[in-house]
């Protein structure tokens, strides 16, 4: 399309598109919403997403999306002061967030190592059910309660334990990290059963 300067630029807008290739546009979509209705997918949210504020809504635009088409989101956070604005954000136009400490209702549980280090011991599975059965989006923090006080855990390994714990049928990672790389060349997605077969060989 040409800009306001007269220079020419590319455009995605649908509007552009053909009929045919927005009807085959919508068939994927639809089975892919299909597939997913009803399926848990926990949320690692932290990186560049987590100081830009553009961003952070079309972060929050996402879940929602997700939220709409029958996908039950769980979003993790990095620090216990990212849940209540991430809340606010989606509470803005869809009032079913829920901000939570993992100290909330016994949430996270931890212990410490023999070094000290502090790791998750338990997650309270019954209580996330309980929110996710209601339509609520939990957004939680990974600190938790352990017998000698507060601890904050590390966010991936509480999102990882948590899809363990919930079942849930997809773990994202929101992060600047490259993440998992494969003779150099980024994976963009991986199984169960794919990684127990790298592992192995």
């Amino acid at each position: 399309v040409e800009a306001p300067g007269g220079c020419v630029v590319m455009t995605d807008g649908l509007g552009n598109y053909s009929p045919s290739f927005k009807r085959a546009l919508l068939v994927e979509a639809l089975a892919y919403i299909d597939r997913f209705r009803g399926r848990r997918c926990v949320i690692k949210y932290g990186g560049a997403a987590l100081t830009r504020d553009s961003l952070k809504r079309s972060f929050c635009d996402d879940v929602l999306l997700l939220q709409s088409v029958g996908l039950a989101p769980i979003v993790v956070t990095i620090a216990d002061g990212q849940d209540g604005e991430l809340v606010s954000l989606l509470n803005t136009k869809h009032p079913r967030a829920v901000g939570l400490s993992g100290k909330d209702a016994g949430t996270l549980r931890a212990r410490r190592r023999p070094d000290g280090t502090p790791e998750l011991a338990e997650v309270n599975k019954l209580f996330i059910d309980s929110l996710v059965t209601q339509n609520y989006v939990p957004v939680i923090s990974p600190v938790a309660l352990a017998p000698d006080g507060d601890c904050v855990l590390d966010a991936d390994v509480v999102a990882a334990e948590l899809a363990c714990a919930l079942g849930a049928d997809k773990l994202i990672y929101l992060s600047n990290v490259a993440g998992v790389l494969e003779n150099g060349e980024l994976v963009t997605e991986l199984t169960a059963a794919t990684l127990r077969a790298k592992l192995d060989a």
